[in-house]
């Protein structure tokens, strides 16, 4: 740029500047003012104008000072060069003047303050003054431009805590699978159940309180309520749920064994044929996997043998479930019916006494006992 002077005339032109503007998404974020005016300024007893006089102002209104990381304000000057002649304020707090920031050569000064100390919320104030200490005058300044800029710290939202479980009611010795739900990224987690751990329950599986997602069994019946506190770098939040996991006893394995008739007379007890006499089992099963029906005559001697006093036939009795499968009872108990349906059946046991002409004339009798087992 070049500046012709009319004839008669000195004509002078300060440094320019250019103010940028940028976004950048890895840098904290930052509100800015630029309060872009011009005064002429000058101090001088000859004038009558004193320092107070010889001062502008920059304002800057609505500043927040929440999550305040650093306030600077840039003062921008021509023609600001005189040493202890000038002054820079911002609201109450003094800074030093601006003519260690004076490039000669450009004519302009960029003068940067620290004023995170004195920035307030809401109005603000900076002032560039024209100083007379004394000397008759202050500094002859070209008062531009002023400034501000706010940084903010980055502002992490705290959690919003929620968790779920993989079973609500389980039963005594079974473990719920516990799962975070938490928002905003916690980096920390800390569990709380009612009871206490190692009586009424226990982390399993390498997990414990302070795990996201914890494998917890319960060992004890009841209500548990459960609170998980969930944490990162901008605070914590807790979830409550009262009552959440509801421990219940396991069902009880059952097996109930009924006959319908429990005395049975062996009809035809004739040397050289079998004497034969049946009755219905029932069973009823419930709670469990499997379940099973044993028969056994408990006599000791003459076991699985009918006897008349003490006596017993040549032959040993014989039991069979409907009408096949027959086994002799002298061993022990012998597996009669088995099974791994729950609920309500019933069968055919069917006795077989083969008669020999060597057995003595009499009456005899055995007792047969079947007995139930459920796992």
């Amino acid at each position: 740029m070049t500046i012709t002077p009319e004839p008669g005339n000195n004509v002078a032109i300060y440094g320019a500047y250019l103010v940028v503007v940028y976004e950048h998404a890895s840098e904290k974020q930052r509100k800015i003012w630029i309060n872009d005016e011009m005064d002429i300024l000058q101090a001088n007893t000859n004038w009558y104008i004193s320092s107070e006089e010889a001062t502008a102002y920059a304002n800057f209104k609505g500043v927040s000072t929440d999550n305040l990381a650093s306030a600077k304000a840039i003062a921008i000057l021509q023609s600001a060069d005189e040493t202890g002649k000038s002054k820079f304020f911002f609201n109450a707090q003094e800074y030093t003047g601006f003519w260690l920031d004076y490039n000669s050569t450009p004519q302009i000064g960029f003068s940067v303050y620290d004023v995170t100390s004195a920035l307030l919320s809401g109005d603000n104030v900076a002032r560039l003054q024209s100083y007379d200490s004394g000397s008759g005058n202050g500094d002859n300044m070209y008062a531009t431009n002023v400034i501000l800029i706010v940084e903010k710290e980055d502002v992490i939202p705290p959690p919003v805590t929620d968790f779920s479980a993989d079973d609500t009611t389980p039963d005594i010795g079974q473990t719920v699978i516990f799962t975070d739900l938490s928002t905003n990224t916690p980096n920390s987690w800390v569990w709380t159940i009612d009871g206490t751990a190692g009586t009424d329950y226990m982390y399993v599986d390498s997990t414990s309180s302070t795990s996201q997602n914890p494998h917890v069994r319960f060992l004890k019946a009841g209500n548990y309520n459960v609170t998980l506190v969930a944490t990162n770098d901008g605070g914590s939040d807790d979830e409550f749920k009262e009552n959440y996991i509801i421990v219940t006893a396991a069902p009880v394995p059952t097996i109930e064994i009924s006959l319908g008739n429990s005395g049975l007379y062996l009809d035809n007890m004739v040397p050289g044929q079998d004497a034969t006499a049946s009755t219905t089992v029932n069973v009823v099963a419930s709670n469990g996997n499997s379940w099973s029906v044993s028969a056994s005559d408990g006599k000791t001697p003459n076991k699985g043998y009918m006897v008349s006093g003490n006596t017993p036939l040549i032959n040993p009795i014989q039991l069979g479930k409907d009408g096949s499968g027959y086994q002799t009872l002298y061993s022990g108990p012998v597996t009669f019916w088995s099974d791994t349906s729950m609920g309500t059946f019933s069968a055919t046991a069917n006795m077989k006494q083969p008669v020999s002409s060597s057995d003595l004339v009499g009456d005899y009798e055995i007792t047969i006992t079947f007995t139930g087992s459920i796992a």
